[in-house]
């Protein structure tokens, strides 16, 4: 398969060009001349980006069945995403082997490739043998960070010796029992809110507890500049053994608290949405290189758990499927983050935290790759979506994964 008169864009930058891929893999990039019989596809005047990688993504209201990983595949495959490590803590939980290898057997059925991750703690709050979910398939741990710390310690202690990341939501729960972000809108709203060293103390205890494990920390969904801060602090001073990663959500980079005003359910995410000068301070910092790692945080649940009374609504977000058009929009479009940047974060970095051999547009990697049309432009409706009406750049015209081109609508 050739790919012709493409603009060619990765972690390493922009550049023309045309892309060979033969048995789902890169075998040439340059000027290059089509053989016999081979398929060519031109893309004057499209992208052509390694498909994205996305670390968090759950399924519809955290229950693990065939159909709603199908389903998420598919969202997935629109929004331009070609392998997607699945949340763990869902119904029910990847901490048994049956679970890890469910998950397995449905890549010859999705049209991506999905990834499962560990939930290392059973129902009794046990710690389990997450070596054995790891022999089934298992690519990274998830774990909370108020959880009991000898615990925790032991499945850092994992982590060292199976060589897989661990991914951390920092988060006290015994403060995380609000439904916003504490500040003056949610005491005007007469909400409960969660307030940010919920967020921030989670993220010095953990990174003080774990610094001098030779693992790979991700600090899940930060949404509080101070929690980055925090981080590159412990960088500077300490001669640590860990690789620690900061993961923001693109939503906590492009959308504030103030959605929340007139109780809009669809505002209602955890973390929290937060205040505007911490939101842009955010994006700042993103510029800055203090975030390594974007996520979707697709964490979709059914309408209506979310058409309800804000206190009772679910949290949660369905944004899946325009995931690609999200961060075109509102990243380099209009912040001027460089797509190189963008692709480094959501495709490069998670599959060099993974071990994944793609990512980059280079010879010898594997061939997940995204056309885009970068001229393309659509409105966004769903109803319970802080993006509904909302007009998106750049379109995911098709996706190659599993040596298949799927063309989408």
């Amino acid at each position: 398969m050739l790919f012709k008169n493409a603009t060619l864009c990765d972690y390493q930058g922009i550049r023309e060009g045309d892309l060979r891929a033969e048995n789902g893999v890169i075998t040439q990039i340059g000027s290059l001349s089509a053989k016999n019989n081979e398929e060519v596809i031109d893309l004057q005047n499209k992208l052509l980006l390694p498909a994205m990688i996305d670390l968090n993504v759950s399924p519809k209201s955290l229950s693990l069945c065939v159909k709603n990983l199908l389903s998420l595949a598919q969202k997935a495959l629109k929004g331009g995403i070609g392998s997607m490590l699945l949340y763990p803590h869902t119904t029910p939980a990847c901490n048994e082997s049956g679970t890890i290898e469910l998950i397995k057997s449905l890549n010859a059925q999705s049209p991506i490739h999905l990834l499962p991750a560990i939930s290392p703690i059973n129902a009794e709050h046990k710690l389990i043998d997450v070596s054995t979910l790891h022999s089934s398939g298992g690519r990274a741990i998830f774990a909370r960070s108020d959880m009991n710390a000898h615990t925790l310690i032991s499945i850092a202690q994992y982590a060292q010796m199976l060589d897989i990341p661990l991914i951390c939501f920092c988060q006290d729960k015994t403060l995380s029992e609000g439904v916003m972000n504490e500040g003056l809108l949610s005491a005007s709203l007469g909400l409960p809110s969660i307030p940010a060293y919920s967020q921030t103390k989670e993220v010095a205890k953990i990174a003080e507890m774990l610094k001098d494990f030779p693992i790979k920390l991700i600090f899940d969904t930060l949404t509080y500049p101070r929690s980055l801060e925090i981080l590159h602090h412990f960088k500077d001073s300490y001669p640590m053994q860990a690789a620690f990663f900061a993961q923001s959500s693109i939503h906590h980079l492009i959308l504030n608290e103030s959605l929340c005003e007139g109780y809009n359910t669809a505002a209602k995410i955890n973390p929290p949405l937060v205040d505007e000068t911490q939101r842009a301070q955010m994006l700042k910092d993103l510029e800055h290189n203090k975030i390594q790692l974007l996520t979707s945080l697709q964490c979709a649940d059914f309408k209506s758990k979310k058409d309800q009374v804000f206190e009772l609504a679910s949290f949660g977000i369905d944004a899946l499927e325009v995931y690609f058009s999200l961060l075109y929009t509102y990243l380099y479009k209009e912040h001027n983050i460089p797509l190189e940047l963008i692709s480094k974060l959501t495709s490069y970095m998670p599959a060099q935290i993974l071990k994944l051999n793609k990512g980059a547009l280079n010879e010898g990697k594997i061939a997940e790759l995204i056309i885009v049309d970068p001229k393309a432009h659509f409105y966004f409706n769903d109803n319970f979506s802080p993006y509904n009406g909302h007009k998106l750049y750049a379109k995911v015209e098709a996706l190659l994964s599993h040596q298949t081109l799927h063309y989408l609508p």
